[in-house]
């Protein structure tokens, strides 16, 4: 004996679209934003102290409607990306090469510091209070 259950399931409700005019909306859809291409003019921006809330409105000019949030989450996951390149390939993308030192630079720890270390100041004083 079946159950109701599982006959709702087999047919399709009154008011559902078909799977072919789904497909058909689906292939017709605009593409997602791709951050890849506009990640320089966004880095620049931020460089210069932009909020990702201004950035969403600002792009809003240039026909882009993408939330700041949104934005946010994209040029962190297209940094993440980056991060794992080579010079050799952020050069084929075409980065100039402040923005490849800088981004090479994050690998290094010594340059990551902006504080003196704290062995190095107490080698100091020694150092001072010694005859």
């Amino acid at each position: 004996m079946k159950s109701k259950t599982s006959k709702r399931r087999t047919t399709v409700q009154a008011g559902v679209a078909d799977p072919e005019t789904l497909l058909k909306a689906a292939e017709s859809a605009p593409n997602v934003f791709n951050i890849a291409a506009y990640f320089r003019p966004l880095y620049v921006m931020r460089k210069k102290g932009y909020s990702w809330r201004y950035l969403a409105d600002w792009v809003k000019g240039f026909n882009i409607e993408v939330s700041h949030v949104h934005l946010h989450r994209l040029y962190t996951a297209e940094d993440a990306r980056l991060d794992k390149l080579t010079r050799q390939e952020l050069r084929e993308l075409g980065m100039p090469r402040e923005m490849i030192d800088e981004r090479l630079a994050k690998d290094d720890p010594s340059k990551r510091l902006v504080a003196r270390d704290p062995d190095d100041e107490l080698a100091e004083k020694e150092n001072e209070e010694r005859p």
